[in-house]
């Protein structure tokens, strides 16, 4: 109860931090300014946003984006808060990076943010991030074990997005990357994402659409 009441009272001050920050883009294929001059023209895409999640007064909605580091979880978050900004919809992102805290802190901010807030909160990385870079290399059925038992009791998410770049292409983000810690990443992510009905999309130009397409579709 005490490191519950501890969480409590640290998730006001990390999701203003964290919303209120400066968009870093770092690698991206389009500039946020190229992307907000698209937003402001597609009327006809903001007009729906508006109109879906405008209507979801019940509760907030949470959106996952799953990647290994430099796959592009950042700049999409980024895009996506700029098109719920433009069509007048209250988006926030939330990055936890340590294990423990996306274990005890996240699923409280998403109960909050689905009953009080009711706000579109995108999860840029998570706990299942965690354990693709945690148990990579080991034994499959440790990883199956644990990502069954966290689904049974972790708040569910609304969307489910695996971002998937190429070794080439996240290598420009993150140069430390080596050729072999790509491949155990990727497999693992693959099987989390398999488990979990994650969808894959490769993080390219058209990423940004995908998502709003397969967001707004359902």
């Amino acid at each position: 109860m005490v490191i519950l009441f501890c969480c409590w009272k640290k998730i006001p001050r990390q999701v203003k931090a964290v919303q209120n920050s400066t968009p870093q883009i770092k690698g991206s294929s389009q500039a946020l300014d190229d992307v907000l001059t698209k937003i402001s023209s597609d009327k006809e895409r903001l007009s729906k946003i508006s109109e879906i999640f405008s209507g979801r007064k019940r509760r907030g909605i949470v959106i996952s984006l799953m990647g290994y580091d430099g796959s592009g979880k950042t700049t999409l978050c980024n895009h996506l808060l700029a098109c719920f900004d433009a069509a007048s919809v209250p988006a926030q992102r939330l990055h936890i990076y340590r294990l423990h805290k996306n274990i005890l802190v996240t699923p409280v901010i998403i109960l909050v943010n689905r009953y009080i807030w009711k706000s579109v909160l995108i999860l840029d990385r998570g706990i299942y991030d965690n354990l693709a870079h945690k148990l990579a290399n080991r034994p499959r059925w440790i990883l199956r074990l644990l990502v069954r038992l966290i689904y049974m009791f972790y708040p569910a998410f609304d969307h489910k997005f695996y971002l998937h770049s190429t070794l080439e292409q996240t290598i420009l983000r993150r140069d430390d990357l080596v050729a072999h810690r790509y491949r155990e990443m990727s497999e693992a992510y693959e099987f989390i994402g398999a488990h979990l009905g994650y969808i894959t999309l490769d993080s390219n130009e058209y990423l940004l659409g995908n998502v709003l397409d397969l967001i707004l579709s359902d």
